[in-house]
C-alpha cells in the first residue's frame, strides 16, 4: 500500500474476482497470453543482433549502422516508460496492453517493407517506445490476475519470457534470417505478434486504470520507503549482468572457449529457465531470502570467471551457475519493485524498465571503455564488485524493499 501522498484520493483497483482466495490456482492460459507479449517484445528488441549481414546487405549500410537498431530500440524504451505511466493511468490495463501489442506489430511490419535506413531506424525507436509500454503495464496486468499471495510466482512465469527469448527466439530468428530473408523474418514475427493480439482480446479480462482523482504521481512515488533500495539493486546487478553477458565472446578466450560461443550461451539460457522455475515454486514464500542467495551465487560465478578463467570446466560451471542465478534474479527483483510500488505499481514498474534499459546501455559502455583501456581481465571483478553493492542494498533494506516477510501485491 502506497502512502497518501503517491495518490489524490486512494483508487479501488480491478483484480481478481475473489482477493482472498487462498488456493494456488493460476490463470495460466492467461498468463501465457501476457508472457507471450513480453517474449515477442523483448524478440523485437534483440532480434537485428542475428540478422546484422542481412539487414547491412539489405539496406546497403554497415554492420555498424544497422547495429544502431538494437541501441535505439533500448533508447526508446527507456526514455518512453515513465512518460507513458503517467500519461496513461486512466487507460484500461487491457486496451494498454493491446496498444503496446498492436504497436510492436505496426513497427515491425515497417522495418520489414522500409528500404529506407532513415525510417527503419525511426521504426525502431518507435518500437522501443511500444517495448517501454509493454514491460511497464504486462506484469502489473498479470498481477490483477491471480490472489495477492501469488504475486512472486506469477511474475516469475512471467519472466520466461527473457530466457526463452534469448535461447528460443534469438536463434529461431538468426536461422530464419539465413534461409528465408531478414524481412520475412521481422513480417512473421509480426504475424506471431497479430495472433497474440486476437489471444489476448478474447482471453484477458478488462482491469480498470485509475480514476482521474486517483492518479498516481512521479515523485512521491519514486520517494516510496524502499523503491530506491530495489532500483538501486536492480542498477547495479544488472550492470555487473551487462558487462560480463555483451563481452562474453572475449571472456572465454582464455579458456579457448571462443569457438563455443553459441553452445555456452544455450547452456546459459537452459540454466536461466531452471532458475525461473526454482524462483516460480519458491518466490512467494522466500523472496528475500531467494534474491540473497542468487546475487551472491551469481558474484561467486562472477569471481570464478576471474580466477579460473583459464579452465574450460571452472568457466563452463560458472556460465551455468551464473544462468540459474540470472534466471532467479530478475523475477524477484520485478516482484521487489510491485510489492514496494503498491498502489503505485504502474509507475513503479515503469521505473525499473527505465534503470533496466539504462543499466544494459550502460554495461555495454563502460565495457567498452575498460576494454579498450585494460583489457578483458578486470570484468569479473567490476562485475563482483557491483554484485557486492547490489548485495549489501538487498541486505540492508530488511524493513521496505526487501522485507523478511513479504507483503501481498495489491491487486
Amino acid at each position: 500500500m502506497t502512502s497518501p501522498s503517491c495518490l489524490e484520493t486512494e483508487p479501488r483497483l480491478a483484480g481478481p474476482a475473489n482477493p482472498t482466495d487462498r488456493s494456488n490456482r493460476l490463470p495460466l492460459a492467461k498468463l501465457a497470453a501476457l508472457t507471450f507479449a513480453a517474449f515477442i517484445a523483448l524478440l523485437t528488441e534483440i532480434m537485428p543482433a542475428g540478422l546484422l549481414p542481412q539487414i547491412s546487405e539489405g539496406l546497403r549500410i554497415s554492420d555498424s549502422l544497422s547495429g544502431q537498431f538494437i541501441a535505439t530500440t533500448g533508447i526508446g524504451a527507456m526514455l518512453a516508460a515513465i512518460p507513458l505511466m503517467l500519461t496513461t493511468q486512466g487507460i484500461s490495463r487491457k486496451r494498454l496492453t493491446l496498444i503496446a501489442a498492436g504497436g510492436l506489430v505496426a513497427m515491425n511490419c515497417v522495418t520489414a517493407l522500409s528500404d529506407q535506413y532513415v525510417i527503419t531506424l525511426g521504426a525502431r525507436f518507435l518500437g522501443g517506445i511500444f517495448i517501454g509500454l509493454n514491460w511497464s503495464v504486462v506484469f502489473v496486468y498479470a498481477l490483477r490476475l491471480v490472489p495477492p499471495h501469488l504475486a512472486a510466482r506469477t511474475i516469475a512465469i512471467m519472466t520466461l519470457a527473457i530466457p526463452l527469448a534469448f535461447t528460443l527466439g534469438a536463434p529461431t530468428v538468426a536461422f530464419l534470417g539465413k534461409i528465408i530473408g531478414w524481412r520475412e523474418t521481422f513480417c512473421i514475427v509480426g504475424l506471431c505478434g497479430i495472433l497474440d493480439l486476437m489471444w489476448m482480446a478474447i482471453a484477458l479480462p478488462d482491469a480498470a486504470g485509475h480514476a482521474r482523482q486517483a492518479k498516481v504521481r512521479l515523485v512521491p512515488t519514486f520517494f516510496l520507503p524502499g523503491l530506491r533500495a530495489v532500483l538501486f539493486a536492480t542498477l547495479t546487478y544488472v550492470l555487473a549482468y551487462s558487462i560480463l553477458y555483451t563481452y562474453i565472446a572475449p571472456l572465454l578466450a582464455n579458456a579457448h572457449l571462443t569457438e563455443h560461443v553459441d553452445s555456452l550461451l544455450l547452456i546459459f539460457g537452459g540454466a536461466s529457465v531452471l532458475g525461473v522455475i526454482v524462483s516460480a515454486i519458491w518466490a512467494d514464500r522466500w523472496l528475500r531470502g531467494m534474491i540473497l542467495g542468487s546475487t551472491l551465487l551469481f558474484a561467486a560465478c562472477a569471481i570464478a570467471l576471474g580466477a579460473w578463467n583459464e579452465s574450460p570446466s571452472a568457466v563452463t560451471l560458472a556460465i551455468a551457475f551464473w544462468g540459474i542465478a540470472y534466471g532467479i534474479g530478475p523475477a524477484l527483483l520485478t516482484a521487489a519493485t510491485s510489492q514496494t510500488g503498491g498502489e503505485a505499481a504502474d509507475v513503479a514498474q515503469a521505473f525499473l524498465v527505465t534503470v533496466w534499459n539504462l543499466s544494459v546501455a550502460g554495461g555495454g559502455v563502460i565495457g567498452g571503455f575498460v576494454l579498450s583501456q585494460f583489457g578483458i581481465a578486470p570484468f569479473p571483478w567490476i562485475a563482483a564488485g557491483l554484485l557486492a553493492l547490489s548485495l549489501a542494498t538487498i541486505w540492508l533494506a530488511k524493513s521496505h524493499g526487501f522485507p523478511k516477510a513479504a507483503k501481498a501485491v495489491p491487486t
